[in-house]
């Protein structure tokens, strides 16, 4: 939302991977979000992982 406007519609994931829209309006990723978006550009991950836990598991199996 923005000037009572919405801005973006979705789920969790869907919004989070809007991130220089988030940027523009200020709001920042969590670091998780972030690093997995990260990963996801070098094709090291296939999704975005919202939690340490299941990123580490996904990296080491």
């Amino acid at each position: 939302m923005d000037n009572d406007k919405v801005l973006m519609k979705g789920n969790t994931i869907e919004v989070f991977q809007n991130e220089q829209a988030l940027k523009r309006i200020g709001i920042t990723l969590p670091f998780m979000v972030e690093l997995s978006l990260l990963l996801k550009d070098y094709n090291l991950v296939d999704k975005i992982y919202l939690d340490k836990e299941s990123l580490v598991q996904y990296l080491w199996k």
